[in-house]
């Protein structure tokens, strides 16, 4: 059996590549708009026109989004588990993430911190 991975790394541990894809995804849905090419057809089921409203309302309050900076990552039921934190000019907000094994979003949380 496989121990789990678990890493405290901010984005200094993380490729410039994943933060970059993860700010790019919120940066998108501040417009009501997402790649669907980057999650799972789950994933892409929850993204209805009405569910992009609705984040992009949530989102664009915050002003422009300064950095995000990956916090954690773990292996979990076979996917792997990111938390990010996502700093904006008004608010932090926490994103979290499970990745399946071939790359894809197959959730991607948004929540206010406190």
């Amino acid at each position: 059996m496989l121990e789990p991975k678990s890493e405290e790394a901010g984005s200094a541990s993380a490729p410039a590549a994943e933060v970059q894809q993860v700010r790019g995804i919120l940066e998108g849905l501040s417009k009501g708009q997402v790649d669907r090419s980057l999650f799972t057809n789950n994933m892409n089921f929850y993204f209805t026109d009405e569910s992009l409203r609705d984040i992009k309302d949530s989102i664009t309050p915050l002003g422009a989004l300064k950095s995000v900076t990956r916090t954690r990552e773990s292996l979990r039921g076979g996917m792997t588990f990111r938390a990010y934190h996502a700093q904006y000019e008004k608010k932090t907000i926490s994103v979290t993430v499970y990745l399946t094994p071939d790359g894809h979003y197959e959730q991607f949380l948004i929540e206010e911190d406190f």
